[in-house]
């Protein structure tokens, strides 16, 4: 800690004389709320320094929660071992890039005390699982005529380990100072903004193969950095191939325009639209994307479609209060753990004006944090003296203390089951839970959940009785194509094999009447397996997206 230290200073000193002196060079570190916002300066080395200094042991336990992801999805074998002990650790000593990535995580793992191998481990291990919902709107479909970005980021946090976060790059070699929003440690934004009023927003694309992992193009960065328009932004990502993560880039800009990249690894597509609008989630536009995206689910489908409808029936065009609302909004379904665009999983929930340059974000944490107050970040002074946009009223409500009541009881059997590794505390949290069923909350997607814990004690016959009260044939299909394979589990594991095989057929029926939704192929996989030799409990677990409440 002492060399982050000196580090800081340098940056400090080298940031004051640059200024003339002015207090607003220090590295700092802002809370509103749940909300972090980090001021950094100089090289990108300095500022992961200075990033990890500030974030303190909110960045230490984001630390090692990542290390423990990276070394338990570690396969064994001789191959696993010369990556993990040979290429890791040359790589962190011999690649480089032209967006500060490698030298901002040199400066991270000084500060943390870690080796460069150790944080660029810790970057491939980040354990989460997640999608998100964004709407670009210009010209006749906003207050101003000028363009506007509105994103939800749902992504787990993990019981709030992973706090929303905005880091204010003060760049020394040229760049353009940028807004980059996440979590602690993340060196790529899901939403940024740069001082030429370019806006980002980045999606999860779920393709194959989901990264490039010895690629050093990073155009999620570069185009904060470099480019001040949407046509010079899709010219640098369709410029350096291969990309080294697949993503959908919304991109939006100062003069008015918007537009949507769909990127593998390998090759981008570009999505503009008919009018001076449109809404994404995670699956792609493009006729050319569609035979290598993975993720076109009920999931994604629901929020694209949730969130049009609700800017098709606001009343008026969209400023930056009426695009908080959007983002809080939960009609389409009934209960708020399922595919709506204010749901239980968003992380960071964000608005952008390019023309003012100011990023809104919401200070609060998961599981509210579309509801919270949104805070005015500016680069420049085009924002200056804006008021937040208020908290909903939706948190002072007795309704949003029932949900928060069911929500919070499910999160500890969650928590208990998936994060704790304490399987009698979160099959006694579930007990306890449906000896009160929460009507606030979709009772079959729990029940998967609690079978999920009870088929991972091999307590089958209690999971099956679980799944046949609660998951009723009104549930969606994605519950009822779960409870299926669970139950062929629990038959497996009861030795009951004839009955395993019906409930495996089940489960494929009921996914062969959507045969355009490949987010469903992993668990088409599952029901084939299965017909074919028994499957074990450990075969079979779908995640933490079980019951649409983050653990």
């Amino acid at each position: 800690m002492l060399y982050a230290r000196r580090v800081l200073a340098m940056a400090l000193t080298a940031s004051l004389l640059l200024t003339g002196g002015a207090t607003a060079a220090e590295p700092r570190r802002i809370d509103h709320g749940d909300l972090i916002l980090l001021e950094v300066y100089g090289s990108y080395r300095e500022m992961g320094a200075q990033m990890a200094e500030l974030l303190g042991e909110d960045g230490r336990r984001v630390l090692d929660l990542d290390l423990a992801f990276y070394r338990r999805a570690q396969p064994s074998g001789l191959r696993a071992w010369l990556f993990d002990r040979v290429v890791l650790p040359l790589a962190v000593g011999f690649l480089s890039d032209d967006t500060g990535v490698m030298e901002e995580g040199a400066g991270y793992a000084d500060a943390l005390g870690v080796s460069r191998a150790d944080f660029l481990r810790a970057q491939l291990g980040a354990g989460a699982v997640g999608g998100s919902t964004v709407l670009a709107a210009t010209r006749s479909a906003t207050a101003d005529g000028n363009a506007l970005l509105v994103r939800n980021v749902d992504w787990v946090d993990f019981g709030g380990l992973l706090k929303p976060t905005v880091v204010h790059y003060h760049p020394d070699n040229g760049d353009q100072e940028y807004l980059s929003a996440g979590w602690p440690l993340l060196q790529l934004p899901t939403v940024g903004i740069n001082q030429s009023g370019l806006a980002f927003s980045l999606n999860y694309f779920a393709t194959d193969p989901q990264m490039a992992p010895t690629s050093t193009s990073y155009p999620y960065r570069r185009v904060l950095q470099r480019a001040k328009t949407v046509e010079e932004a899709i010219a640098l990502f369709q410029s350096d191939f291969p990309i080294v993560i697949a993503g959908f880039a919304v991109l939006a800009d100062a003069e008015g325009d918007i537009a949507l990249l769909e990127c593998t690894t390998q090759r981008c597509e570009v999505f503009r639209p008919d009018g001076d609008w449109f809404a994404h989630s995670n699956h792609a536009r493009t006729p050319a994307m569609h035979s290598v995206d993975l993720f076109r689910g009920p999931d994604s489908l629901d929020r694209r479609r949730l969130m049009e409808a609700a800017f098709a029936s606001q009343a008026g065009p969209l400023d930056a209060t009426r695009g908080a609302e959007l983002l809080r909004n939960r009609e389409g379904h009934e209960f708020p753990n399922a595919s709506v665009v204010g749901n239980l999983f968003v992380l960071n929930a964000a608005i952008l004006e390019p023309t003012r340059r100011v990023l809104w974000h919401s200070d609060r944490i998961q599981p509210d944090a579309p509801f919270g107050r949104y805070v005015p970040i500016a680069i420049d002074r085009r924002g200056e003296g804006l008021d937040p946009i208020p908290a909903s009223a939706f948190l002072e409500s007795d309704a949003h203390r029932r949900d928060a009541f069911a929500i919070a009881r499910v999160r500890a059997a969650l928590n208990a089951h998936l994060v704790a590794g304490d399987p009698d505390g979160a099959l006694a949290a579930w007990s306890k839970i449906f000896a009160d069923p929460p009507t606030q909350l979709d009772r079959s997607l729990l029940a998967l959940g609690w079978a999920n814990a009870l088929i991972a004690a091999q307590r089958f016959e209690e999971a099956v009785a679980v799944l046949e009260t609660w998951v009723t044939p009104g549930a969606t299909r994605v519950a009822r194509v779960s409870a299926a394979l669970l139950s062929g589990v629990c038959a497996d594991g009861l030795g009951q094999r004839d009955v395993a095989v019906a409930r495996y057929r089940e489960a494929s029926a009921l996914m062969e009447a959507v045969p355009d939704l490949s987010a469903y192929d992993g668990m088409r996989g599952l029901a084939a397996a299965g017909r074919q030799h028994a499957l074990a409990p450990e075969d079979v677990d779908l995640g933490v997206w079980f019951t649409h409440v983050p653990p």
